[in-house]
């Protein structure tokens, strides 16, 4: 007759270094997801105004403009100049002339509260809230 055995178990360990890799990677993971989470969330509406009553309304008092009576932040206004799409009016923004300097006044403003006033003066002008 035969015996039977247990075949031999593979030994395994785990280390302190494989713990603190695990827990890096983890990491690693975590903050990536909350970057793209909070980069995609959506634009804080509330926030946008409060910046543009602290920034923008010594021009744009109730979506009108003080510079060029033109060129207001009423729908009409936007969408012939510039266009009703967010990602286009935040270039405007960023990029025009007067807003450069206006922008450069205030100092403080990041991608995200730039994002936020756009936010606000297109729900105001598209729902015609001024």
């Amino acid at each position: 007759t035969q015996a039977w055995t247990t075949p031999p178990q593979p030994k395994f360990s785990i280390t302190v270094r494989d713990v603190r890799i695990a827990a890096f990677a983890l990491a690693i993971g975590l903050m990536t997801f909350v970057v793209t989470d909070l980069s995609n969330s959506s634009p804080d509406l509330k926030r946008g105004e409060v910046i543009f009553e602290n920034n923008c309304s010594s021009c744009h008092a109730n979506g009108l403009n003080k510079i060029d009576g033109k060129k207001t932040l009423r729908r009409d206004d936007i969408e012939k100049f510039v266009g009703l799409n967010q990602n286009d009016v935040l270039q405007y923004m960023k990029f025009a002339p007067l807003h450069r300097g206006a922008l450069a006044f205030g100092g403080e403003l990041n991608e995200r509260d730039l994002e936020n006033v756009v936010a606000f003066v297109l729900d105001q002008a598209v729902e015609s809230k001024w």
